[in-house]
């Protein structure tokens, strides 16, 4: 992002699109990138060069992510999502937590708030994970906990860990 296009204040995600559950999350580079991704999944996209293996990850470095469980709004808020092409998700913990989703158009949407200590101290550990990982993070929205179906997967890169010499454009897999 440059300086001269900011960004645009955080808006509440549509209600009619809001999950059941969510839950901050980790899985091994591994996993996320060859089996998690390799799945059938209707919604999918990987930041450029943001696959753990371009990276340089260990197979079990533990990458940081955001999992929504959306009940029968799975398929209805990936399409969203895929709209507005996810570019980063971050934390901010101040009085009242929240998890900010920043689109490439520079929308910032709020997926969640929180005001408990426990998920406020989880959130500082999902953003923490984000350094061993150089950036990488991920948002899986899946219709509920079986580890059965996913709608949608984002494989993400944080801004913070960009260099000069790379694009932040994105690549689409279906």
């Amino acid at each position: 992002m440059t300086p001269e296009e900011p960004l645009l204040p955080p808006q509440p995600l549509p209600e009619h699109l809001w999950g059941d559950l969510w839950q901050f999350a980790s899985l091994p580079a591994e996993d996320l990138e060859w089996r998690l991704w390799e799945r059938p999944i209707p919604f999918r996209e990987a930041a450029a060069i943001a696959l753990p293996s371009q990276q340089n990850l260990s197979s079990t470095a533990l990458v940081p992510g955001i999992v929504i469980n959306a009940g029968r709004q799975a398929i209805g808020l990936s399409r969203w999502l895929s709209e507005r092409k996810p570019k980063q998700i971050s934390v901010a913990n101040l009085e009242l937590g929240a998890i900010i989703l920043t689109t490439a158009q520079k929308e910032r949407w709020i997926l969640a708030t929180y005001q408990d200590d426990a998920v406020r101290e989880a959130g500082q550990g999902f953003e923490g994970r984000k350094g061993p990982s150089k950036g990488i993070h991920f948002l899986l929205i899946q219709p509920d906990d079986s580890g059965v179906t996913h709608a949608g997967l984002w494989i993400l890169k944080d801004d913070r860990f960009w260099s000069d010499r790379q694009t932040n454009g994105s690549a689409q897999v279906v």
